[in-house]
């Protein structure tokens, strides 16, 4: 998803679309990863995570070569589509594990240890889809990713154990009624949608932004994705340290007020235009920080009292995670202002997962 940001403009020149449509490449990306998710947990609850995870795997590499070749712009969301429903068996399935093997506050941290490894991947990304998108080669993006999935399978194959304890819970899609009854499942999983799919709205706009509204030159904007993915690994850092130190649920209450704090100022900012590259960036960064806070945070609470369903809770938490992210995506990209679109979007989703967190709090 990182890594096909910065090559859009590019696939926009190649096909003669505009840049909304080149960003259905990653809007639907998301779509797909989100609703693959849903399949996902349940199946691997129920047959094991290795044998889910590696059909997901073969999946992504497959559709990668698809989209290499891809002679239209249809036939490349195609394929990015597939290639999202593979790609999320990784991710949905990762976390499982972890799951599987910790709760609570050893979980939380195991869980920040792993965002900060994937984090560092995503670091590398945007760099080098630029650098692809500079040399004009747009289509070494999905090459590269189908390389990169083919040395995940054969790890997998290799050195994976399986973890959970198969058919132990694996009631099929009745899973779902069990985990919505789960105390506090429902309030966590729509506070961790809203306020992490803050992220997949920067980086979808960031390069429009940047250089349309802001007019700084192309070249700059690698450099600003790695202070907002810097931002997100600094977040991951951060709850790895205060896992088990602070209760979970005030690290979520004060999480979302300090992003409802950024996104209202960043659309005052945006709406007086008084913005500049320097707060737009150093709001990016604080943003992106309450998103790699929230998302452990969120993610241990939402599996907290799932029982043996964490495969299934997990799934369902990425699948609204991702559909939101994928909704915003689409937000941040409607009118003429791209940079307003964007900031209001922002703001709007931090405010509802406050408020949602809030009125829980209020409630109990």
């Amino acid at each position: 998803m990182h890594v096909f940001a910065p090559a859009l403009p590019l696939i926009a020149t190649d096909f003669s679309v505009t840049a909304a449509d080149s960003q259905y490449t990653i809007s639907l990306y998301v779509v797909s990863l989100a609703v693959g998710q849903l399949f996902y947990g349940p199946l691997s609850d129920r047959f094991g995570r290795k044998p889910v995870l590696l059909s997901g795997l073969t999946l992504f590499v497959v559709s990668g070569v698809l989209a290499a070749v891809a002679p239209s712009l249809t036939f490349l969301i195609i394929a990015r589509l597939l290639q999202g429903l593979g790609g999320c068996a990784g991710l949905v399935l990762a976390r499982a594990i972890v799951q599987d093997m910790a709760a609570g506050p050893s979980g939380a941290r195991i869980i920040a240890t792993l965002n900060i490894a994937q984090l560092a991947a995503s670091a590398i990304a945007p760099v080098v889809g630029f650098w692809i998108a500079l040399q004009g080669h747009w289509r070494a993006v999905p090459l590269m990713l189908c390389a990169i999935g083919a040395v995940a399978l054969a790890g997998a194959i290799w050195r994976l154990s399986e973890t959970s304890s198969i058919m132990l819970g694996g009631n099929g899609w009745k899973s779902y009624a069990l985990v919505f009854r789960a105390k506090g499942f429902l309030t966590n999983l729509i506070v961790g949608a809203f306020t992490t799919t803050t992220l997949f709205n920067l980086l979808a706009t960031m390069p429009f932004v940047v250089s349309g509204n802001l007019n700084r030159p192309d070249s700059e904007i690698a450099y600003y994705y790695l202070v907002l993915v810097g931002g997100i690994m600094s977040g991951g850092y951060l709850s790895r340290c205060i896992a088990g130190k602070i209760p979970l649920d005030r690290v979520i209450l004060v999480t979302t007020i300090c992003g409802v704090a950024c996104g209202i100022l960043l659309l005052w900012l945006s709406l007086t235009g008084q913005l500049n590259i320097v707060s737009y960036i150093l709001l990016g960064y604080l943003f992106t920080v309450t998103c790699g806070v929230m998302g452990v945070a969120a993610l241990a609470q939402t599996t907290a009292n799932v029982g043996n369903l964490k495969g299934t809770a997990v799934g369902l938490y990425g699948f609204t995670q991702m559909a939101t992210g994928a909704i915003v995506i689409m937000l941040g990209s409607l009118g003429p202002d791209i940079l307003l679109s964007s900031s209001l979007t922002l703001a709007a989703c931090a405010c509802i997962g406050f408020a949602v967190h809030l009125a829980d709090r209020l409630q109990s």
